[in-house]
């Protein structure tokens, strides 16, 4: 008889929860992008610049979801997403859970505006520093010093800068 072979817990290294996620890229009328400097529990020391986003929420569509976390995140809402032009799988920890991430990033222009987080759950807040527009020569000098989300987000900027809206979704790394 074999010796039965323990499965890991979800959450674990080994098999990490999966989180559906959605993403909004917003880009002002100048050109620059609205980012969120973040830090986490298990690394308070790093900083990293992300677009607003976040989990799927139960019987939520991924669309409603940027929506939602847009208004939470920036307090922007009355809008309509364009299309989704990235996606990104990756897998990350949270206090002591690891979780695999399913992210889309939706497309948005608007006219730039001043974000104000609206998020009903202070506990999440504590992690968000602030919101700052970024051009993407910006991002490109200040690249050795700050950790923009995705790492790639320097070179996928150009082609929809200039109007170049993929028709399927690109996948990014990290």
């Amino acid at each position: 008889m074999s010796e039965a072979i323990p499965c890991a817990e979800v959450g674990s290294r080994q098999n990490p929860e999966f989180r559906p996620a959605a993403r909004v890229l917003l880009i002002d009328d100048r050109d620059r992008v609205l980012l969120m400097r973040v830090t986490t529990p298990n690394r308070p020391d790093a900083r990293l610049w992300i677009t607003p986003g976040g989990g799927i929420d139960p019987n939520e569509t991924r669309r409603d979801a940027a929506l939602r976390e847009l208004y939470e995140e920036t307090g922007l809402r009355g809008v309509l997403l364009g299309p989704c032009i990235w996606k990104r799988r990756h897998t990350w920890q949270w206090e002591d859970r690891w979780i695999e991430s399913d992210e889309w990033f939706y497309l948005l222009r608007v006219p730039a505006f001043n974000a104000v987080a609206k998020a009903p759950d202070e506990w999440e807040m504590q992690y968000v520093l602030g919101h700052r527009w970024w051009s993407l020569s910006e991002m490109i000098a200040n690249r050795g010093t700050e950790t923009f989300v995705p790492r790639s987000m320097p070179e996928l900027l150009p082609p929809l800068l200039s109007g170049n809206i993929p028709e399927q979704p690109i996948e990014v790394g990290a």
